[in-house]
């Protein structure tokens, strides 16, 4: 639960960094090369995450504090969202209020579907929020309303995940090295060889398919171990569940370890202890 304050923690602290410096139209300095190059090593970095110069270097806030932000979440059906809700409505916001920094938070729900959130980005704007996070999101469909809501002067973060559009402010993990780790592990935890059946996320939505990149880049250095299937787990632990029962029933013979993204773990432990 840790990881949940974090998140949003880090993108309030993104979102009054921001603010501030712009406000004061002060100068930021750039970060040192060789932090650069360790930051930006394309080689452990999802190929098509965007790098390079911000929009925002020279962005000035239209309005000073307490901001009005919006949370255009993608999903919530999973334990993880749920908690961040709580921690959200319970914790942050009124620690933010009580400094004079937030006015409220609005929050809208897409379930998965990328015209509604695009919809609800751009009534946010509408409505006039100074900010809007996203989450977890299609790293390309939302692109046009991002630059919608940069036009009229709102920021757009997105955590958990890229967006591609060079108008988003991309604050989240390197989850390509996150994969590579869960790959290089599951490897030597079975001895180099093996078969492996790999749960993925929500598919589409770059935090998982990031995971996937460097889960794919791990198991290149080891041969012998195979990827039998891969399944969407959708971060939520009753579908994870059902699907690792029926992949399970339908693929008999020797399985020799599971890769499980985040927010998946215990559906698909049950399904294993019901299979048998």
């Amino acid at each position: 639960m840790q990881k949940l304050h974090s998140y949003f923690l880090r993108l309030f602290v993104a979102i009054a960094t921001l603010f501030a410096v712009s406000s004061a139209h002060a100068g930021v300095d750039e970060l040192p090369t060789s932090v650069q190059d360790s930051l930006y090593n394309p080689k452990l970095l999802d190929p098509n995450q965007p790098i390079g110069d911000s929009a925002y270097r020279d962005w000035v806030a239209n309005n000073p504090p307490p901001w009005k932000v919006g949370y255009a979440s993608s999903y919530a059906g999973n334990t993880w969202r749920a908690a961040v809700m709580d921690r959200l409505q319970n914790e942050l916001i009124p620690k933010w209020q009580e400094l004079g920094m937030l006015e409220e938070v609005v929050v809208t729900q897409s379930n998965l579907n990328d015209a509604t959130q695009i919809q609800q980005i751009r009534q946010l704007v509408d409505q006039g929020v100074d900010a809007i996070i996203v989450c977890c999101s299609n790293p390309t469909a939302l692109n046009a309303s991002v630059e919608y809501a940069y036009n009229n002067g709102v920021a757009v973060f997105s955590g958990i995940g890229y967006l591609t559009s060079p108008y988003s402010i991309n604050s989240s993990a390197n989850f390509v090295v996150g994969g590579r780790m869960m790959g290089e592990w599951m490897a030597n935890e079975i001895g180099g060889e093996g078969r492996i059946l790999n749960v993925e996320g929500i598919p589409g939505a770059s935090a998982s398919d990031s995971q996937n990149v460097g889960i794919e880049q791990a198991l290149a250095d080891f041969p012998d171990v195979k990827i039998k299937g891969q399944i969407a787990g959708m971060w939520t632990d009753q579908v994870a569940q059902a699907e690792v029962q029926k992949w399970l029933a339908t693929n008999p013979g020797k399985l020799d370890g599971i890769i499980i993204q985040s927010a998946s773990e215990l559906g698909a432990l049950r399904a294993l202890q019901q299979s048998g």
